[in-house]
């Protein structure tokens, strides 16, 4: 299978209070044509920085980037517009449809933008039909539920026929069954489009609907299964754990458990009351608030 994006040695550095940060280290993908890729991790881990540079959202400080043969890793942003515009589509967890629109003109607006030339009624309906929402066509966004809504944008994202869409994880607000539903609709479409669709996700129970699955840790990739050949790889990846600054401990983790003040040794009850004693001893206003609980008191509703 042909490969639609391919990625290598892609690094992407931040500037945080002066110091460098760098969000990936150095990571090499393909995404195949007419498949299901995942970009799985927890929050932090980079996977979103990834997805937002193959989609051409943003740019890499380093690597190299391909899209359906061509180099674009020099590309001035307005070429990436032009890419933007015509061969991708996206979709997003907040679904970010326009509040004053029907589903129907959400859909319709996105193909005036990218300059539709077909028949743009004719394409509404199509793709309308394709998520199964015609009947729901003239309704505004807050008059849908969020898995209607999330199948409206899938709408818009495939109204003018790009040649891959990207999810930024699609799933992430919805319940199990509806995250399901969504999932087999990417399959259909993909099936019947001829897309490509590059997902993220944290929620491991998306894993085994993937074609190609990239695990993402710290910025580097920790795993790969292909779910079409077989094949697994696991890579070793070092993690940066921060050094603790100067100043930055705190002065009870400097004294030496026998040389500890005489405030933090007293029994709770001994401790006063300006906030020095033990963080897990209640103030009088909260310990007051418990005996009254247990007791029967105001406030044991």
């Amino acid at each position: 299978m042909s490969e639609i994006i391919k990625a290598e040695g892609i690094k992407r550095c931040f500037k945080i209070a002066g110091n460098d940060f760098y969000a990936l280290k150095g990571i090499d993908i393909a995404v195949p044509k007419n498949s299901l890729t995942i970009l799985k991790g927890r929050s932090g881990s980079g996977k979103t920085t990834l997805l937002n540079i193959i989609g051409c959202l943003d740019k890499q400080t380093d690597g190299t980037l391909v899209f359906d043969g061509v180099d674009i890793t020099d590309y001035t942003e307005k070429q990436l517009e032009k890419i933007r515009r015509n061969e991708i589509g996206f979709i997003f967890q907040s679904v970010a449809l326009i509040p004053v629109m029907s589903a129907y003109q959400n859909v319709e607006y996105s193909l005036r933008i990218s300059g539709y030339e077909g028949d743009r009624d004719e394409r509404v309906k199509e793709c309308l039909a394709m998520v199964n929402l015609t009947k729901r066509a003239s309704h505004m966004p807050e008059e849908l539920s969020g898995g209607e809504q999330q199948r409206v944008a899938i709408a818009r994202a495939i109204a003018h026929k790009p040649k891959v869409i990207f999810a930024d994880e699609p799933t992430g607000e919805l319940d199990s069954y509806t995250s399901l539903k969504v999932i087999t609709l990417f399959k259909e479409l993909i099936a019947k489009e001829g897309i490509t669709i590059v997902m993220t996700t944290h929620d491991p129970k998306m894993m085994e609907y993937g074609d190609v699955v990239y695990e993402i840790l710290d910025g580097q990739i920790l795993s790969y299964k292909n779910n079409l050949t077989g094949e697994t790889a696991a890579y070793d990846i070092n993690i940066d754990i921060q050094p603790e600054t100067e100043g930055e401990a705190s002065k009870e983790s400097e004294e030496p458990a026998h040389e500890a003040s005489d405030e933090s040794t007293k029994p709770a009850h001994e401790a006063s009351e300006e906030g020095t004693e033990p963080a897990y001893v209640a103030s009088k206003e909260s310990a007051e608030s418990a005996r009254k609980g247990l007791n029967g008191g105001e406030g044991n509703e």
